[in-house]
């Protein structure tokens, strides 16, 4: 919708009379308060709105959501919004467009009234004419000032854009004109006049001093504490009769009451917000005693004076429709210190009408509900017995219920009197004899309330509400009219013969009113006439039909005429211009068609139709022939993809040698067909074919995938990924003595831990070198290279079992719950400590280590000694109680006592993932070992510091950095892996403990870009991590670092010399003084300042961001040139809804909009920034085009459009190859170097993807 500023004059053009508080708000329905609350009614406030609380919603709008549009044009009110919205004619209630153009013309509001200049000049004309500004005059905070000529000749005065003319009735003499005025300043006005015979204009500047003219005191940003009345202008189609405010932690919650019932919810924002928002963002209602009023509450209000939307929903058919409102800050009174909310029965209360009287309180079929009372019928629509009745009830922490019935007789005695259980209510069919009527009363309680005291009725109710129940009885019969009747234009055929059987096929005769008819039993009914089919069949000369009686009714009996009953159906096929579709073929199910093409069909008859063409997509429908009819189907042609692979090796396995595809194949009709590739790799497929590939590298075997992929979707540049995980034999055998070398250069023979019994790589040398025989013989074949593993393997396992046990002296960081720090331990471990602990039954030799690690100090012997250290006897009596492992490579069962399935358990080695079996990863003196546990809603980030031990002075300001590394699914093993990819981790708050003394200390701010943030501890002593918080990340495993804080050094004090006695002087000889020339000081040189180098250009990513509340964006910015000295800024005009930091971050706080100003210099740009309540997700991404071609080196944002706009969601973009295009969370892109990537941006699952070409 159009919303002018005109418009909105006119919505508040009704002053609105409120009452302090509602006569319904009685003492039982407010918390406790001393104050008591009367029925007031303060005098209705003629403050009107400035042009800043207008201006937001001066930009043009449209809701197609079903809402009523209010639209303008011209100041003429559309005839849809003079239904529902009406306006005063009082003139003197309506603000003009003149008027509002006018308001802010001084950023000071002055009080209404007249005053007289101090002092007035102009300047400008021959000085034949003179100037005088008798008065000044402020209406509604608006100045106008008296403009009077010394000659009448002036016809028109031009201010601005506007004219205005004179005007009469003053006892001025001249030219009198009134216009809109600045105080104190200079102003441009031009006058025409007639003067001198002549039509000519002559421009003026006047000055109007006039400094005391008292100022309107602003309303507070901020109330107290306590309970408010106020009065609410609001435009007339909500009719809000009284306010009360209620404050807590300056947060203004609004009571209201509408003057009748015509709305069942408000929302603070727009109409179409609302529609989607959540039910607990709502305001409900309870009425008013006499049922006449609606009650809501809680509105928020933001602040007084200022205009804010709020939706209402309609109660009859619950759309909702916008309104404007303003809480008048004059009116504002307090009636009490304390905060009198609703109390809880009101809440009770509020619930209870909001889903069981605005909802209903069931949804049985055959039950209709006409406004509390609801009658059941002993048939429902299906003809179906309505046998029992399901009634709604809280299923909520904050209430009970109980369901109390006047006449439980109506039940079957198996429904038991027990008001508060949940059951279904089995009614007495035996005594549906006649009506019954009982009423129904729903009641809530405390949770607290035990259900003894529900059912015997002796629990207090917070509410209740009572509803009728009209039982209808079962009769002994049904009258049936049956007629035949034309199924073209529903009139009825005279003389059609019409039969009734009962199940025994007796024929039941009609009368006058029809047939006699026994509920509940079947019948078949037939009809036929003479020249008439049964219509829907295909020529059926007479109908018939089963039919269950069950109440009065006429039930029509469709027959077509012959002469009508068949009609000629043709189709024209196009593509989506409206194209002809060549070779297009149509077939109709069981049916055959004319030479022409054409069918001819029965009437009513549904058939079913497809069409096919050579590249294009096929369409199926369906229809009901009824006359001559070309249908018209439109074909869309197939997509044509671009297909390239990706070939890579799953994870463990080699690096692939001259990876190739081999072939790319489908079928189509029983042949096998081929695609080749373009010059540069890429294969076009067809939409729907299933395409088979095969590839291949050096050291891999030919590898076919084992399901088609189906070429689909609309993305038209597809990457298939080929994954290769079958080496060659001869590549494994390679690879076995790659590892086999290393192990010799690792081997040192001797006697000590870790070391080897001499001759052990003489041993090993050998069978190298006989597997290196094998490898090179140019006869060798799989069988070869086969027995070379198994020898050159067999000498590997018996010298790993050879190794002397190894120790190790390792350090050790636990974070044994979710969320807590890491505790250190040294330990010393050796090699046969797992061994060690006993194991019985099933999970024996769960920690049986790989030949490998049998020897080594490994993962598994250090867990098995921390285990034993945390846990003691209660873990060495049921090991795998508390540590357990799973199949080999398969990773942690159990850790610290923690399933892995409730939370992640892993660990890491020196900071780095190692794998996830602790039976397969080594350790080796010097070590960092850390356990831990995470919870596992989400991958966790794995968090250290740069330095993990700090000695600093007391007060002194230091500087720690922590970064992160986050675990991902590898979904070519199924497993979680760290990616030891550590970056700076952004947006931590951090707190350290004193060990001793368990003072805290919290960094002075989060963690910035580069991971920095800055601890000063006043105090000396040992700290470490406390707590470690980022709101956005759920899941993370704390650091450890260690910080000595010694105490500041004392300062040193400067000795004073002691007094030495000076021996009295000897007169000498004087010497004539001799003449030294003074040396010339070499001038200072002075620094000269950088030159400064203005910013030419500034971009940003986008005008306008929609985020919701408590999340945070960044706003992307490119400054041109490079070397610009123009830093760039960034601020909130309203930090309450969002503010921004100095490097561009913008924190959603709570609903609303903000304008956030981006300036480089003397460049600006504003981005308004809208705040939701609710998640709003993107249900398409789409860019505008599918490709770009860049020069290297070009810097640009890609903009990328979201379904619906207002999806808050961030966005996550990827660059295929950042070595040629980069691209930042932004969308910043940056062209490196010549090449082709693809760029993918994604939000809520969907995705789009645009390919950037880069050229030199």
């Amino acid at each position: 919708m159009k919303r002018s500023k005109a418009f909105l004059a006119l919505m508040l053009s009704a002053t609105m009379t409120v009452t302090g508080i509602s006569p319904v708000w009685g003492a039982d329905v407010f918390s406790d308060g001393e104050t008591e609350i009367t029925d007031h009614t303060p005098e209705t406030s003629e403050q009107e709105l400035a042009e800043d609380e207008l201006s937001m919603f001066s930009q043009e709008t449209s809701q197609d959501n079903g809402n009523d549009n209010y639209e303008f044009s011209d100041g003429e009110q559309t005839d849809e919004l003079q239904e529902d919205v009406q306006f005063t004619d009082s003139e003197d209630d309506v603000l003009t467009e003149a008027e509002i153009s006018a308001a802010g013309a001084s950023e000071d509001q002055y009080q209404d009234g007249t005053y007289t200049p101090e002092e007035f000049s102009f300047k400008g004309g021959s000085g034949k004419t003179t100037i005088t500004c008798p008065e000044v005059k402020v209406e509604r905070g608006k100045i106008y000032a008296t403009v009077v000529f010394s000659s009448s000749k002036y016809t028109k005065l031009v201010v601005g854009d506007n004219e205005y003319l004179p005007i009469t009735g003053t006892s001025y003499e001249g030219s009198v004109f009134e216009v809109p005025a600045v105080l104190n300043q200079d102003m441009e006005i031009t006058g025409t006049t007639t003067a001198m015979t002549m039509v000519h204009d002559i421009i003026y500047t006047i000055h109007i001093k006039l400094t005391t003219i008292p100022v309107v005191t602003p309303a507070p940003d901020v109330l107290e504490t306590g309970t408010y009345t106020a009065n609410v202008r609001a435009d007339s189609g909500l009719p809000v009769e009284a306010c009360t405010l209620y404050v807590e932690d300056g947060q203004i919650n609004a009571i209201m009451t509408l003057k009748n019932a015509d709305y069942d919810r408000l929302y603070a924002g727009e109409a179409l917000d609302a529609e989607t928002a959540k039910e607990e963002n709502m305001a409900a209602y309870i009425p008013s005693e006499d049922g006449a009023k609606h009650i809501f509450w809680s509105v928020p209000v933001e602040k007084l004076d200022s205009l804010f939307e709020i939706a209402a929903r309609r109660s009859d058919d619950k759309v909702w429709t916008d309104h404007y409102a303003k809480i008048v800050a004059s009116s504002v009174q307090k009636v009490s210190d304390e905060v009198q909310k609703p109390d809880e029965k009101a809440e009770a209360l509020k619930y209870l009408y909001r889903n069981y009287v605005d909802a209903g309180i069931t949804t049985t079929s055959g039950i209709e509900r006409k406004d509390d009372t609801y009658i059941v019928s002993y048939y429902d629509a299906k003809k179906y017995a309505v046998s029992s009745i399901k009634l709604n009830r809280p299923n909520v922490k904050e209430y009970k219920s109980g369901w109390f019935f006047s006449d439980w007789s109506a039940f079957r005695s198996t429904v038991k009197q027990e008001p508060a259980k949940k059951q279904t209510y089995y009614l007495d069919q035996t005594k549906r004899t006649e009506e019954q009527t009982f009423t129904a009363t729903l009641k809530l309680y405390d949770p607290s309330v035990e259900d003894a005291a529900i059912n015997d009725n002796t629990a207090e109710a917070l509410a209740e509400h009572t509803y009728t129940f009209e039982v209808k009885p079962q009769t002994n019969s049904c009258q049936v009219v049956f007629q035949a009747v034309n199924s073209k234009n529903g009139e009825v055929i005279p003389d059609a013969a019409i039969t009734v059987t009962d199940s025994t096929k007796n024929e039941v005769t009609s009368s006058e009113n029809g047939y006699t008819l026994i509920p509940g039993k079947k019948y078949t009914v037939t009809a036929s006439r003479d020249g008439y089919i049964a219509a829907g069949t295909k020529g059926t000369a007479v109908l018939s039909q089963s039919f269950t009686a069950a109440f009065d009714e006429t039930v029509n009996l469709s027959l077509t005429a012959e002469a009508d009953s068949k009609h000629k159906i043709t189709f024209s096929i196009a593509d989506a211009e409206g194209n002809p579709v060549e070779g297009a073929d149509v077939t109709i199910t069981g049916e055959t068609p004319a030479e022409d093409g054409s069918y001819t069909l029965w009437d009513g008859v549904r058939y079913f139709y497809s069409a096919k063409a050579e590249d294009y997509r096929s369409v199926s429908g369906n229809f009901i022939p009824a006359q001559d009819e070309n249908i018209a189907v439109t074909m869309t042609r197939l997509n044509h993809y671009q297909v390239t692979f990706k070939i890579r090796a799953k994870s463990g396995h080699q690096e692939p040698i001259n990876p190739r595809m081999v072939s790319v194949t489908y079928k189509k009709g029983g042949e096998t067909l081929t695609v080749s590739p373009s010059e540069d790799g890429v294969y076009e497929m067809v939409e729907n074919n299933n395409y088979t590939y095969t590839y291949t590298a050096d050291n891999y075997v030919e590898t076919t995938i084992s399901k088609p992929w189906t070429a689909s979707g609309s993305e038209l540049n597809v990457e298939l990924e080929a994954v290769l995980s079958n080496e060659t034999v001869k590549a494994l055998l390679e690879g076995d003595i790659k590892d086999a070398k290393a192990l010799y250069d690792e081997i040192t023979e001797g006697d000590a831990p870790g070391q080897w019994p001499t001759g052990t790589k003489e041993t090993l040398n050998k069978a190298i070198t006989d597997a290196e025989t094998a490898l090179t013989d140019e006869n060798g074949t799989d069988d070869t290279y086969k027995a070379a593993r198994t020898a050159l393997s067999s000498v590997i396992t018996q010298i790993y079992a050879d190794e002397n046990a190894e120790t190790a002296e390792i350090t050790v960081l636990v974070n044994k719950e979710p969320g807590e720090a890491p505790q250190k331990m040294t330990m010393k471990v050796t090699s046969e400590d797992a061994a060690g602990i006993e194991i019985t039954g099933a999970k024996k030799g769960n920690y049986d280590k790989g030949y490998e690690t049998k020897k080594k100090v490994a993962v598994i012997d250090a867990m098995a000694d921390i285990h034993k250290e945390l846990f003691g006897e209660e873990y060495l009596s049921n090991p795998t109680g508390y540590l357990m492992c799973g199949l080999k490579g398969a990773g942690i069962g159990i850790l610290l006592g923690q399933k892995s399935y409730k939370n992640m358990v892993a660990f890491r080695v020196n900071g780095k993932w190692v794998g996830n079996d602790p039976r397969m990863c080594a350790l080796k003196e010097g070590d960092i070992l850390s356990v831990f546990s995470a919870t596992s809603s989400e991958n966790p980030v794995y968090l250290q510091f740069t330095d993990n031990s700090v000695s600093v002075e007391q007060n002194q300001d230091f500087t720690l950095t922590l970064t992160g590394d986050e675990y991902y699914m590898n979904t070519d093993v199924n497993k979680t892996q760290g990616r030891n990819e550590y970056s700076p981790a952004e947006g931590y708050e951090v707190t350290l403990v004193n060990t001793e003394t368990e003072e805290t200390v919290t960094a002075s701010a989060k963690s910035d870009a580069e991971g920095k943030f800055t601890f000063n501890i006043p105090n000396t002593g040992n700290y470490v991590v406390k707590t470690v918080a980022n709101e956005s990340v759920p899941s993370m495993v704390l650091p450890y670092i260690e910080i000595t804080v010694t105490p500041a050094p004392e300062p040193t004090e400067t000795p004073v010399p002691e007094p030495t006695t000076t021996p009295e002087p000897q007169p000498t000889q004087t010497p004539a003084p001799s003449i030294t020339p003074s040396a010339t000081p070499s001038p200072t040189p002075t620094a000269k300042p950088p030159k400064k180098v203005p910013a030419k250009k500034l971009t940003v990513n986008t005008s306008v961001i929609y985020l919701k509340a408590k999340k945070t964006a960044t706003i992307g910015t490119i400054v041109s040139p490079s070397n610009t000295t123009d830093k760039v800024t960034y601020k909130s005009s309203k930090k309450s809804v969002a503010t921004v930091s100095s490097s561009g971050k913008i924190t959603a706080k709570k609903a609303g909009q903000a304008v956030i100003t981006v300036k480089a210099g003397k460049l600006t740009k504003k981005i308004t920034v809208n705040v939701k309540k609710d998640t709003i997700k993107a249900k398409s991404l789409k860019f505008a085009k599918k490709s770009l071609t860049l020069k290297k080196g070009t810097v640009q944002f890609l903009s990328v459009s979201a379904e619906p706009k207002r999806a808050t969601s961030a966005r996550k973009w990827k660059s295929s190859n950042t070595k040629v295009v980069s691209v930042d969370q932004n969308g910043k892109i940056t062209a490196k170097k010549a090449g082709t990537a693809k760029i993918t941006v994604s939000v809520d699952g969907k995705k789009a993807v645009i390919t950037i070409k880069v050229k030199k």
